[in-house]
């Protein structure tokens, strides 16, 4: 989970990460249960490639609300 600071609020964005070597974030959801099978690794990971926290939370929070994005 991923916080920072917009004036007198503080988002806490969930699905949004940051890799220390990297300045792109990305969006990781867990992957369901039942389509675990399916795929190599247990967590999907999504390329924001966005430098902008804001912007990145955008997304994020876009992403988030329509899991048919995958």
């Amino acid at each position: 989970m991923m916080q920072f600071a917009i004036g007198t609020y503080t988002i806490s964005m969930k699905y949004l990460f940051k890799r220390s070597n990297r300045n792109t974030y990305y969006h990781r959801r867990r992957v369901p249960a039942d389509l675990a099978d399916q795929y190599p690794k247990p967590f999907i990971e999504i390329s924001l490639k966005q430098n902008d926290k804001s912007v990145a939370a955008a997304l994020v929070a876009v992403l988030s609300g329509c899991r048919a994005a995958y």
